[in-house]
């Protein structure tokens, strides 16, 4: 999670929304992800040609894409990675096959397969820009940012409309701080007549946006982080102005959050909430507001209501317990926050540093593989503790 109802400072990079061509027509329904394409309706479509006995080579294989790129978005990602591996089985050198096979990488952590796909590419045809916008996310997750900037700036020379790369490069301005880069490429990319920018999207905290729509946010955040209060507000009032929904007033309620303007937040979660009632983290942002003006109930309810969209989302389950613990509801709270641990590796990994910094953990070297035993216990104590967030 991105954080957004903190200060955030780490925006996942976009690696999952590149554009396959595909000739001819085919493929009728199964058509290549978009922004407004219906997921579940591509994968009906896949599956009954992919039945077809005759279908065989080139073909089966760019289908095979499609539905492997379609069960990614899906998010069944082993499924995914199937599908990829027998289109590259099929066509071991097609460039859209193997792109698509080294971002579904990329989403799985696996740097190395993504580095030698983009080596693959590199080799039979030096120019091949996704390679290097490929290499460049492996590079950045690993946070190598100077090899990173370096392949994103190559992208982008080849290839100068390319508007994945265009974003990455703006997310790696944020995360290292240089939020004046930010504001000069997200206005740079703005101004391109680039129809990716509304056709393709990324996931934002689980959401389908485009990447205009991303490119807006992290201009907004940026601004926000330059510490003018007045610049942020007219910033995020722009957005809103421009493209009201929720992700824009969901963003701008943590913007008010963030400057503890708790009803201006929730103001904004109503407008948010009417646009998409289903958005997990409008709820989340609910409890927040709620935890911090001690309205511990609503914080309970909102939080399992974001619980219930989002399960698999960590943050919702400690910030739940935290309110539980402010209502004596201990057992639930401490339930809550050992599913918290257990269930999002990020979050894990923080309150890992919290509690060792708060004296609650020490990790030794064969606790590291696996933690959670050690750290059920130090979640246990620390729950009895106010300063335990």
């Amino acid at each position: 999670m991105s954080s957004i109802f903190r200060r955030p400072v780490c925006i996942i990079i976009a690696a999952a929304a590149v554009s396959i061509c595909i000739a001819g027509n085919a493929h009728a329904a199964c058509i290549a992800p978009s922004f407004t394409y219906d997921v579940n309706a591509t994968l009906r479509s896949c599956n009954d040609r992919l039945k077809e006995a005759a279908l065989a080579g080139a073909e089966r294989a760019s289908l095979l894409v499609l539905r492997g790129r379609s069960l990614n978005v899906a998010g069944q990602r082993d499924a995914a990675i199937h599908d990829l591996d027998a289109a590259l089985a099929l066509e071991p050198d097609d460039p859209g096959a193997l792109a698509a096979r080294g971002w579904a990488a990329l989403d799985e952590w696996d740097f190395a397969t993504a580095e030698a796909i983009a080596a693959k590419l590199r080799a039979a045809n030096p120019d091949n820009a996704t390679a290097y916008d490929i290499a460049g996310v492996a590079a950045f997750d690993k946070k190598d940012y100077a090899a990173a900037k370096k392949l994103f700036d190559k992208c982008i020379a080849l290839r100068p409309s390319d508007v994945v790369a265009r974003y990455n490069r703006i997310v790696l301005y944020r995360v290292t701080g240089h939020h004046r880069a930010v504001i000069a490429e997200a206005d740079a990319l703005l101004a391109l007549d680039a129809p990716d920018l509304d056709t393709l999207h990324s996931t934002l905290d689980k959401k389908r946006v485009t990447f205009r729509t991303q490119t807006r946010l992290q201009r907004a955040l940026a601004i926000e982080a330059l510490g003018v209060t007045a610049d942020a507000e007219k910033a995020y009032a722009d957005w809103v102005a421009v493209e009201p929904g929720a992700v824009s007033y969901g963003y701008r309620s943590a913007f008010h959050w963030r400057l503890s303007h708790y009803d201006e937040a929730l103001s904004d979660l109503d407008k948010a909430l009417a646009d998409d009632p289903n958005f997990w983290l409008l709820h989340y942002g609910q409890g927040e507001v709620y935890l911090f003006t001690d309205r511990s109930e609503d914080a309970v309810r909102a939080y399992s209501r974001a619980i219930e969209l989002n399960p698999e989302e960590g943050a919702s389950y400690w910030r739940r317990a935290m309110a539980e613990r402010r209502l004596h509801r201990d057992d639930d709270a401490l339930h809550d926050a050992l599913k918290a641990v257990a269930t999002d590796r990020g979050l894990r990994a923080r309150k890992i540093a919290l509690l060792t910094k708060l004296g609650y953990l020490q990790l030794d070297p064969h606790d590291r593989h696996n933690p959670l035993p050690v750290l059920t216990e130090a979640v246990q104590a620390c729950m009895l503790d106010e300063k335990c967030w």
